[in-house]
């Protein structure tokens, strides 16, 4: 089984890594990265560990950031639709699974 990341998705995460290059906290941005990597090799290791959220996907909590991969088990792979803040509304990433 392989991970593919939507558009949008990869553009979060990426988002995520330069708000805090930005901030001047490279060490938040290696530990965000570190961390949705770990939470991404979970996801492979038991897909439907993670709560059911909306339309068929799931919600992973990173561990040490207040993130989330949402997420959508395929047959024959892990589809990402979105790195979302915790605070954030979930109208923004609701709407990509559409």
């Amino acid at each position: 089984m392989i991970v593919e990341f939507r558009p949008l998705a990869r553009s979060d995460a990426n988002g995520v890594v330069a708000w805090y290059a930005d901030k001047d906290r490279p060490d938040l941005a290696e530990r965000f990265q570190l961390d949705l990597e770990r939470t991404l090799d979970g996801i492979l290791d038991l897909p439907y560990r993670w709560p059911p959220a909306m339309l068929d996907s799931r919600r992973a909590l990173l561990r040490t950031m207040p993130y989330a991969v949402i997420y959508r088990v395929e047959p024959e792979r892990i589809v990402v639709h979105a790195i979302a803040h915790q605070h954030q509304d979930p109208a923004v990433w609701q709407n990509r699974l559409r």
